[in-house]
């Protein structure tokens, strides 16, 4: 709350919702307005589709993108291009999760398989060639997340669940660290043997990107609040606070569905590594 006793605010951007929008991925926009809302806050949900909404894109503390295909991301290239500069700023200030299109779009570049070449923003060290292989199916993977609560930072082993549908091969340069190890399913490339990673994160943690669709933040809740944590922590200093009953009997529904959904995941994923 504000001295005023009012909700704090946040808001929350959508990043090229009209053109990418594969598979649900605008339901991670909902989830984390309502979680935000349950923890108190008074959302604001934004949305940026060209140049013309950068008054949107300066005013986010949560950026939230999703995928499409090739031709989604030959639609947009050329303006990202335009606000490369100003994402890569926000994205050193604003906790961002991108998924699939867009997450290859801000390695360096997207190359098609019929070798049409897009540029990327640089976010991450990363670059994406399209392929014959189509890397479809449930995928589970190990992540570290550092969620703050109540001034409390738990930095615990947990898994992550998903859906890909991607030809594309990401190979990740130097330095850059995957956002996750997959234990079912493909991942960053068709490589299925061995250790393989799956996503990109920026090596301050505010900046996801990966593969999985879903939309990822329904079966993860944790994921959301990471990212939501990092959002209040960013704006006011503050770790996430469940306050009044009804909010905290909804967030812990919402963790038995998951828990219970994640059950079904692991089983499916099994099932589409050994099919």
């Amino acid at each position: 709350m504000t001295a005023e006793g009012k909700p704090k605010a946040l808001n929350i951007l959508e990043l090229y919702p009209e053109a990418m929008n594969l598979y649900g991925d605008s339901g991670n926009a909902e989830i984390m307005a309502r979680r935000a809302t349950l923890f108190g806050y008074d959302v604001k949900r934004l949305q940026y589709n060209s140049v013309a909404d950068k008054d949107s894109l300066l005013a986010a503390d949560i950026i939230l993108g999703g995928g499409g295909q090739d031709s989604a991301q030959r639609e947009i290239a050329g303006d990202l291009e335009k606000i490369k500069y100003e994402l890569r700023a926000a994205v050193h200030e604003v906790p961002t999760l991108v998924i699939c299109g867009l997450y290859q779009l801000f390695g360096h570049y997207f190359e098609s398989k019929d070798g049409n070449r897009l540029n990327g923003v640089d976010i991450f060290d990363a670059v994406t060639v399209g392929s014959n292989e189509r890397m479809i199916g449930n995928i589970v993977e190990s992540i570290e997340l550092g969620i703050t609560r109540g001034g409390k930072k738990d930095d615990t082993l947990v898994k992550i669940y998903g859906y890909e549908n991607h030809s594309g091969e990401t190979e990740l340069l130097g330095d850059q660290a995957p956002f996750g190890m997959v234990e079912y399913g493909y991942g960053n490339t068709s490589e299925h043997s061995g250790i393989r990673w799956e996503g990109a994160i920026t090596s301050d943690g505010n900046c996801i990107g990966t593969y999985m669709h879903g939309p990822v933040l329904s079966k993860n809740p944790l994921l959301a609040d990471y990212i939501l944590s990092k959002a209040v922590r960013n704006k006011y200093g503050e770790s996430l606070t469940i306050e009044g009953q009804e909010a905290t009997a909804e967030l812990d529904k919402v963790s038995m569905l998951a828990a219970r959904a994640s059950i079904a995941a692991d089983e499916a994923a099994r099932r589409d590594q050994y099919s």
